[in-house]
């Protein structure tokens, strides 16, 4: 039912508490008149029951979740993948930036952590031969410590590199914008062609439709009653939208 709610417009409904009970008693039935002849009389017990107490407020919806879409990336605007004001599921993908050089950048990340890589491998035999010959005295201390230091240095290399790969795989994970939750977007702010700039240009913004806050402003003398009913246990909220005369309402708790 909320998504019959457009994001950009407050809608204005009835807010209905059912917050007590009021206790009935059905009135006893009247004696017949008198009549000549005795007639049967059908009588009741007389029960009890109660019956809900209902506050009826104007009320105004509004959203939960609502955030701005913004670039992580710089790059052109390849493709603007859903239309303004779409309703999307949660992981949609909505907008999509050119990753040319988000995947050339890590082809080069790739690159240098091979040849890290390999240096690595060579300076470790090294090493271990120097081990061996330092063992036997035909190495001297510092030239094994230089070994050391070196393969020490080749390894934070390899960190360095491997930081860059994945550097640049999020950089083409982040090319494609999608939606972290359900909801309906607004109107684009970007073309097909735009240079956005990561973390400064506002693509879109989308707001969450299911479920809504549905806001009201009781009267202060109300405030005690509606308190001591919340006291007693949960209290629900029958919603109705204008021009449908109360002919569907949706269900919701205070």
């Amino acid at each position: 039912g909320a998504s019959l709610f457009h994001p950009a417009v407050r809608t204005y409904v009835e807010a209905r508490l059912p917050i007590g009970d009021l206790l009935a008693t059905p009135a006893a039935a009247t004696p017949a008149a008198p009549a000549m002849q005795a007639m049967p009389v059908p009588v009741e017990k007389v029960a009890k029951r109660t019956l809900p107490v209902y506050l009826d407020y104007p009320a105004r919806t509004e959203a939960i979740q609502s955030v701005s879409l913004q670039a992580k990336v710089t790059g052109y605007l390849k493709e603007r993948v859903v239309a303004d004001g779409a309703d999307v599921k949660a992981d949609d993908v909505l907008y999509v930036i050119d990753d040319r050089d988000a995947r050339t950048a890590l082809a080069e990340a790739k690159a240098q952590l091979e040849r890290d890589t390999a240096q690595a491998d060579y300076l470790r035999s090294s090493l271990k031969r120097g081990e061996e010959l330092s063992q036997k005295g035909f190495l001297a201390k510092d030239g094994f410590d230089q070994r050391t230091s070196s393969l020490r240095q080749a390894e934070a290399a390899i960190a360095i590199a491997r930081a860059a790969v994945e550097a640049a795989e999020l950089d083409i994970e982040r090319s494609t914008i999608r939606a972290p939750f359900a909801g309906r977007v607004g109107r684009s702010a970007a073309s097909v062609g735009t240079l956005v700039t990561s973390g400064q240009t506002v693509l879109n913004t989308l707001v969450q439709l299911d479920p809504v806050y549905v806001t009201f402003n009781p009267a202060e003398k109300e405030l005690a009653a509606i308190k001591a009913a919340l006291d007693k246990g949960e209290v629900t909220a029958e919603i109705t939208l204008p021009g449908q005369g109360g002919s569907k309402a949706y269900a919701g708790k205070l």
